[in-house]
């Protein structure tokens, strides 16, 4: 087993519970940790046989930004989801930093593993 660690990846979506969040997308930081299956991709050096962090980026990309969600907490759920129905991960870990969520704080994170 291996781990693939995706850290920063910025999303944007419609997140939050107040009005302005309702219609303005904001943009969001991902940090990914996964435990994945190796052994057939280092054996036969393909990426058909490897999980494609680049895809997979896109993919969390299109997701958080055809989605709406008032909580991170459901976005993170949503997130996990996602991640766990890929044939190559095993567990994770997701983080959700939202910048400038509070006035007071750079930013909060909400963080999620199975």
């Amino acid at each position: 087993m291996g781990i693939l660690s995706i850290k920063g990846l910025r999303v944007e979506t419609l997140i939050g519970i107040h009005p302005w969040e309702q219609t303005q997308k904001q943009e969001l930081y991902l940090n990914i940790d996964c435990t994945i299956d190796i052994l057939k991709a280092a054996a036969h050096d393909r990426i058909e046989d490897a999980l494609d962090y680049q895809q997979l980026a896109e993919e969390l990309s299109a997701l958080m930004e055809q989605n709406h969600f008032q909580l991170v907490e459901t976005a993170l759920q949503c997130i996990a989801d996602y991640l766990k129905n890929k044939k190559h991960i095993a567990h994770g870990k997701i983080e959700i930093i939202k910048p400038n969520a509070l006035p007071q704080a750079e930013s909060v994170r909400v963080s999620l593993e199975w």
